[in-house]
Parts: structure tokens; C-alpha cells; sequence
């Protein structure tokens, strides 16, 4: 009788570490406090750079809609309150991540 050959792959198990966060505590509640006076500063300060500048300027966009084309100032003020609401969820992510 034949002995059957096997194969046998190896497989790589790797542990998933948790999440850490990238922002002390004292840093992610600066910075929702920052994104709730000014959206997108508080994403900037926390190194978040380009979500903070899509941020800002998706803001500012909206701000100059409103001021300036009256005829669409209301997709300006959707715009400022989306950044505005985009920026403290990012704010209250970056709080609950480094409280975790």
C-alpha cells in the first residue's frame, strides 16, 4: 500500500491589536471643542489636515454663498451646517477613541 502525501499550508494568525487612538484625551477635547467655534479647525488640530480642510473650506464656501448669491444662499447654508455637522462627529469620534 501507498502512503498519500498531504499538503499541509500554513496559515499566518495574527492577534488584531485594539484600536488605539492617535490623539490624547486632553487634544480630542480641544479639538471638538475647536470644530463646534469653527468646523474643521478642531480636525486640523487633531492632525486629521486633509479631512480639516475639506472641512474649513467646504464652510467658508458655504459662508461666502450665503453672504454673496443671495438667489442660492440656501445650498450655502446646507453647506456651512453639513461642514458644521460633519466637524463635531468627527470631534465626538476623536473623543470616543481616545477615551476607549
Amino acid at each position: 500500500m501507498a502512503k498519500r502525501k498531504t499538503k499541509v499550508k500554513a496559515v499566518k494568525v495574527s492577534k488584531a491589536m485594539p484600536a488605539r487612538s492617535s490623539v490624547s484625551q486632553s487634544t480630542a477635547v480641544i479639538a471638538l471643542i475647536m470644530n463646534i467655534i469653527i468646523p474643521g479647525l478642531g480636525t486640523l488640530f487633531a492632525k486629521k489636515t486633509r479631512e480639516g480642510l475639506y472641512q474649513i473650506l467646504i464652510a467658508v464656501l458655504g459662508f461666502a454663498i450665503i453672504f454673496g448669491f443671495s438667489p442660492i444662499a440656501i445650498l450655502g447654508f446646507a453647506m456651512l451646517l453639513g461642514a458644521w455637522i460633519w466637524a463635531i462627529v468627527r470631534g465626538i469620534k476623536l473623543v470616543s477613541e481616545a477615551f476607549k
